[in-house]
């Protein structure tokens, strides 16, 4: 007898941090006028960079699993090359 494996379970509904980072990360990025100091804002945006990165690549996985391979795998390398370009090292 085989063993039955299920596939990942992805809701209909995507998490609450999955829309909120990003959606903080861009109310940051428009309103960072003079009220903050330059090296506080510089922290605050490297706190809200790495959870926006984290959000974009659930959301690759999220259509990863539901396009499947081969395909899947260059959805999911889509977010880390546009990361890369964005803050080449």
């Amino acid at each position: 007898m085989r063993a039955i494996t299920r596939p990942l379970d992805i809701t209909r509904t995507a998490p609450f941090w999955s829309w909120a980072a990003p959606l903080a990360a861009w109310i940051a990025i428009i309103f960072r006028g003079g009220a903050v100091s330059a090296p506080l804002m510089a922290i605050l945006m490297g706190l809200l960079l790495f959870p926006a990165v984290l959000a974009a690549v659930h959301h690759a996985e999220v259509i990863a699993v539901k396009v499947g391979e081969p395909f899947g795998t260059l959805v999911l390398a889509l977010p880390v090359q546009c990361s890369n370009i964005r803050n080449p090292c």
